[in-house]
């Protein structure tokens, strides 16, 4: 059995899977596209709670009965945090910088305006969400919105949105959870834990604000003899420079022991990210430049 039932007003797509002669069956849906209609805003907590005894509640209605929330247990979990930047040009940059970071950088698929660091049970996608939301979500809006007014205030509320991602999937789930993960479990704490953890995997920064390369050396020389920050301030300087040709450079110039060594001396510096373009932007999460702030229930829907 394989159908994607249509639930609700807002509903875009819940997908359900038995395979033949199991007893088990597989959902999958989007918990903002659900609720919002769309995925731009930032589905918060309360309102993921809210989602959940709702499309229970569907789904008994629809199939007369159905497994209880208790009994549904998470092989997949997406979690994701958007900014909205002031600007397109800070958008655009600001993905370029994020491109410097990585995950794992073997398995790094890269388009022009986004890009995914892909594993077998962990996933990270970073990508600016205009482009996505135009060439996805915008044409379904074109077709189905009563007014059509809604589609381009969607779109323009894309507008410099740029969205961090991480999937995760079973084995990864397992890792931070003793037990099997059902609906009823997962929390809050739980939520912020697991996104922060991998974000800052990810950037490898203990501040995610934007520094200037003076605020940046002064920090080093803070911390360290004048030898070792001008060593660390060249290193930081090629290792997070969106020129390939630096790249090279710390490919053919430090060992992998090397590397991590100044990754973590420049993290015990508290050193930020820095971009002769961007000035002053908070990208640590919680930010003031969050889509939507814990607590609001935008509409648009």
């Amino acid at each position: 059995y394989k159908h994607e039932v249509s639930l609700g007003s807002y509903e875009r797509g819940v997908s359900i899977y038995l395979p033949n002669g199991e007893t088990t069956a597989f959902i999958e849906f989007s918990a903002p596209k659900f609720f919002y209609g769309h995925n731009i805003f930032l589905l918060y907590f309360e309102n993921y709670k809210k989602v959940l005894a709702k499309l229970e509640s569907l789904l008994i209605e629809h199939f007369g009965t159905f497994p209880s929330l208790s009994r549904w247990i998470y092989q997949r979990v997406d979690l994701c945090y958007a900014w909205k930047l002031p600007d397109e040009r800070t958008a655009v940059e600001t993905l370029e910088v994020f491109r410097t970071f990585a995950l794992n950088k073997k398995n790094r698929i890269d388009h022009e305006t986004s890009f995914m660091d892909k594993g077998q049970s962990l996933s990270i996608k970073v990508y600016l969400k205009y482009p996505e939301f135009y060439v996805h979500d915008f044409r379904y809006f074109k077709k189905t919105a009563k007014n059509i007014e809604q589609a381009y205030q969607l779109l323009d509320l894309a507008r410099n949105v740029i969205r961090f991602e991480v999937t995760l999937r079973k084995r990864a789930l397992s890792y931070h959870f003793e037990k099997k993960l059902n609906a009823n479990q997962l929390q809050k704490d739980d939520i912020e834990r697991l996104l922060n953890y991998y974000y800052s995997k990810f950037v490898k920064m203990k501040d995610k604000k934007f520094q200037s390369n003076m605020t940046i050396f002064s920090e080093l020389q803070t911390n360290y003899s004048k030898g070792l920050s001008r060593q660390l301030y060249m290193f930081y300087k090629l290792f997070y420079s969106t020129d390939p040709s630096d790249q090279k450079i710390i490919k053919t110039s430090y060992t992998k022991q090397a590397i991590s060594k100044n990754l973590l001396l420049l993290k015990r510096a508290n050193i930020g990210i820095n971009n002769p373009i961007i000035k002053n932007l908070d990208l640590n999460i919680p930010s003031d430049y969050v889509i939507n702030d814990e607590g609001q229930t935008p509409q648009g829907g």
